[in-house]
């Protein structure tokens, strides 16, 4: 945990960067996904950002193709999480599948009562799942590297020579992610303490906020299996759809069914 910790502060975003490197995201995430989904002309995304949450970042849709999207100033992010952050909350994630709900006529006039989304439901499982994998349908390894270097590095005046190197070791550590959904199941059960669960988390997963984590377990319980084995689940159903050697014009086509539809 220490060497990773040592690492990746090398590209953590200082507080006086953050929003211009987080707009620059949110336009990245947007262009991408504007090339494969038709979304409508007024639709909007505002930031604003608050502080003492259990959560990273929230998004709230308001209707009329307009969503905020709050961020907690709590925590510290990397270039790369900010970029994660972006197409989660943002394009392709949770503002676009408010919007594509909205404007597909036989979601709006047929099924009403999928306005009302649960925290315990199918609704939300597909879509943090759906949103988890957002970024990884926005962009290959690639692109996402050469965003960040040409884009969102000189924003946040970071050296990017080691910028692939940054993505590949996020992507590693998102791996780790189902060893979250054990720790959290454990601790629920009374299997771990707090402390212990914490110590877990940043060993095994290499968490960089684990009292958060745990924090928001005790708010919210199972639902953070939604980010873990929820997310693992719909990547087995995208690829699937997708085939083995998929097109993106295939991988946003299954993307777009599977996040509009009510259960995985």
């Amino acid at each position: 945990m220490d060497r990773f910790a040592a690492f990746s502060k090398r590209f953590i975003v200082a507080r006086e960067r953050f929003s211009s490197v987080l707009d620059a995201a949110l336009q990245a995430c947007r262009q991408q996904t504007l090339a494969h989904l038709t979304l409508p002309q007024d639709e909007r995304v505002a930031i604003a950002f608050v502080d003492d949450r259990p959560w990273s970042a929230f998004s709230r849709y308001h209707g009329n193709h307009q969503t905020v999207i709050q961020v907690n100033t709590d925590y510290q992010f990397t270039v790369d999480q900010l970029l994660q952050l972006a197409c989660h909350e943002g394009y392709p994630g949770h503002h676009t599948r408010s919007v594509l709900r909205a404007s597909v006529p036989d979601l709006a006039r047929n099924w009403p009562e999928r306005w009302v989304q649960l925290t315990f439901s199918q609704e939300s499982l597909v879509s943090e799942a759906s949103a988890m994998a957002a970024v990884d349908v926005a962009f290959s390894p690639e692109q996402r590297a050469r965003i960040e270097r040409t884009q969102l590095f000189p924003l946040a005046h970071l050296d990017s020579r080691d910028v692939e190197r940054h993505v590949a070791v996020e992507r590693l550590v998102g791996e780790l992610q189902l060893i979250q959904a054990d720790v959290a199941s454990r601790y629920i059960d009374g299997e771990l303490e707090f402390a212990r669960a914490v110590s877990e988390l940043e060993e095994l997963a290499l968490v960089p906020h684990a009292e958060a984590i745990i924090k928001y377990v005790n708010q919210y319980r199972s639902f953070v299996t939604t980010y873990t084995t929820g997310h693992a689940v719909f990547m087995r159903r995208l690829a699937a759809c997708a085939g083995a050697q998929p097109t993106d014009a295939a991988r946003w086509r299954c993307f777009r069914e599977l996040m509009l539809k009510p259960a995985l």
